[in-house]
């Protein structure tokens, strides 16, 4: 299970560390639900030079794909958030794609 967050480029490297040895030791704090030792983070991409993106990935015991999963990740998700703003990181929501189409009478040649 993967999952990403964009947070603000001008976060400090140490901070990104710690957030991130924060996210593992959840993990490993709950050995009935994740691989503590098969999750991990990394940093995936700059994002338009104002974002940093940060990619998680957890290894969910068992029965990941049933009902249990949705908790979990809700769990975890409310933990991230709780430790952006105890290390006061900004984050970002994901970039909204749209297709923009006009209608031909509106088209005007030049």
């Amino acid at each position: 299970d993967t999952f990403s967050m964009t947070v603000d480029s001008h976060t400090p490297m140490e901070t990104l560390n710690a957030f991130g040895e924060d996210f593992l030791a959840y993990c490993r704090a709950l050995p009935n639900d994740y691989k503590g030792d098969k999750c991990g983070w990394y940093l995936r991409e700059i994002k338009e030079a104002t974002g940093l993106v940060i990619e998680f990935y957890t290894a969910q015991q068992n029965n990941w794909q049933t009902g249990p999963h949705y908790p979990r990740r809700h769990e975890l998700i409310k933990f991230l958030k709780e430790r952006c703003e105890h290390y006061k990181i900004q984050y970002f929501q994901p970039t909204q794609r749209a297709v923009v189409t006009l209608p031909e009478n509106l088209l005007v040649n030049m």
